[in-house]
């Protein structure tokens, strides 16, 4: 995944007086020849701006051809925001402000819950069991804020729950004001906080990956091992 090499450059809102509400879906630009696609080593001039805009209004004014580019409902993303834009729905977006244009926390763990997502869904399966009153579900990328003062992270869950409510909760986290770490839950405990190889460099092998993997993997098996089936996160 290429999200995390390039940096979105971001351009100052316009006069109060003229600013409009912001819409992450604003058409693609075509922009001039003369520029070259950000990717590394591409040559391609046939580039488009990313139409992604932030919860501020600053645009996202990357630059992409088609072949490095993301198309989402017609337009035009640069691999970070497509990997926002991509689990969001446009009724979702009128409720949810949309991440600073420069966070990598909801493109982050939207990535890293959808590379671990098969899994962890068969690590709960293994310990739901032959229970009938259980039954699996995830939710997609959502927003949260918490605390005091209050945090903006984005979220990713999975659960086995019953007619009672959550039995077995599993989360991942990523706060906007600490986008480079992953905060790994099990029934709101949690059980990792780790920045993810990637982040430094995306030059890291396939077999890195599923040791990271592994590792947390592990961790939730752990938990699941001491898991106390009174308790209803």
């Amino acid at each position: 995944m290429e999200f995390f090499k390039s940096k979105a450059k971001s351009t100052p809102p316009p006069p109060i007086s003229s600013v409009e509400s912001p819409s992450p879906f604003s058409p693609p630009e075509l922009v001039n020849p003369s520029i070259v696609c950000e990717e590394a080593n591409c040559k391609n001039f046939n580039t488009f701006s990313c139409s992604y805009v932030d919860r501020k209004n600053n645009k996202c004014v990357s630059n992409w051809c088609p072949e490095h580019s993301v198309e989402i409902k017609g337009k035009k993303y640069c691999r970070r925001h497509s990997g926002i834009m991509q689990p969001l729905s446009e009724e979702l977006l009128e409720l949810t402000p949309t991440p600073d244009l420069d966070s990598r926390a909801a493109s982050l763990v939207e990535w890293t819950a959808n590379f671990f997502s098969d899994d962890i869904e068969t690590f709960l399966t293994n310990f739901k069991g032959d229970n009938p009153e259980l039954h699996l579900a995830q939710t997609a990328l959502s927003l949260t804020q918490y605390g005091s003062p209050r945090k903006r992270g984005w979220l990713r869950t999975w659960q086995l729950a019953s007619e009672l409510g959550p039995y077995f909760k599993v989360s991942m986290l990523v706060e906007e004001d600490d986008d480079t770490i992953l905060l790994v839950k099990v029934n709101g405990e949690e059980v990792a906080k780790v920045v993810p190889p990637w982040i430094h460099t995306s030059d890291i092998s396939d077999e890195k990956r599923e040791e990271f993997k592994a590792s947390i993997i592990k961790l939730l098996q752990e938990k699941a091992n001491s898991f106390n089936p009174n308790f209803l996160a």
